[in-house]
């Protein structure tokens, strides 16, 4: 399995109270794009990233083993499709994490924002996570890349069998 080097740093800012609505944006995301971009069971998919959420930062963050599990390959699988259409792949793990980790990198001092803003806001940054998977479909290596990940949500052992 493709490992990718991830800065600890970035991935503890992105665990940050400040990020939490666009963490679970994130994963709203691969909600609608796994099934469609891999043409999967959705069942077992949203089961999958249901059990990718973790409460733990040092799991989250942990180095997957030779016995990943379906979780482990579904944080790998996002972390790598983030880094395909532009996203950090920071913010992807970071948004498996269901807590927060309090950072002392910065203080921001947020203008309170109309709700149609936001809406506004969270409609183009998702609209953009589309755009950006729309044009990466259509690469014959990403092709390659999505028929190794559903290699690695049929196998019992993932690290053992692929990579």
């Amino acid at each position: 399995m493709e490992k990718l080097d991830l800065d600890l740093t970035g991935v503890s800012a992105y665990s940050d109270s400040s990020h939490a609505r666009d963490r679970e944006l994130w994963r709203g995301f691969l909600s609608y794009a796994l099934p469609v971009v891999m043409a999967h069971d959705v069942e077992n998919l949203e089961k999958y990233l249901a059990e990718a959420v973790v409460y733990s930062f040092d799991e989250l963050t942990a180095k997957g083993s030779e016995n990943a599990s379906q979780a482990e390959v579904i944080r790998c699988i996002s972390t790598l499709l983030a880094k395909e259409i532009g996203v950090p792949p920071e913010f992807a793990l970071a948004s498996f994490y269901e807590g927060e980790v309090p950072t002392k990198l910065y203080k921001i001092k947020y203008k309170p924002l109309k709700k149609s803003v936001k809406v506004h806001q969270e409609d183009k940054m998702i609209g953009g996570w589309l755009a950006d998977l729309a044009k990466v479909q259509e690469d014959k290596k990403f092709i390659k890349t999505v028929e190794t990940w559903k290699k690695w949500l049929l196998q019992d052992k993932p690290y053992s069998k692929v990579g």
